[in-house]
């Protein structure tokens, strides 16, 4: 059920409409990636920079993987197709002989 739900990250408060379980889980990742950034700079600005470039890795980063792995999907059905094409050749020449 979609609602008005007020989250505070980094000090700011907010307020998002969507599932409540959904966005306050989103918030917490967020405030945890932007604590971890603090620790490499005590600058607000950088800590979240560095937080955007964090996860902007990780989203990418999963792409990548969907991406090749509906690539090797694809490639797998290809084969699998190609095999059955083999075994009904190999059966149509076995019932014509």
């Amino acid at each position: 059920m979609k609602r008005e739900i007020e989250i505070t990250i980094f000090g700011g408060r907010y307020t998002l409409e969507g599932n409540e379980e959904y966005i306050k889980g989103l918030a917490d990742y967020v405030e945890q990636k932007i604590k971890e950034g603090q620790k490499n700079s005590p600058d607000s600005l950088k800590a979240v920079i560095t937080t955007l470039l964090s996860v902007a890795d990780e989203l990418f980063t999963l792409r990548e993987k969907a991406n090749r792995r509906r690539m090797e999907s694809e490639l797998g059905k290809k084969r699998i197709d190609g095999l059955i094409n083999l075994i009904d050749e190999k059966i149509e020449q076995l019932y014509h002989y």
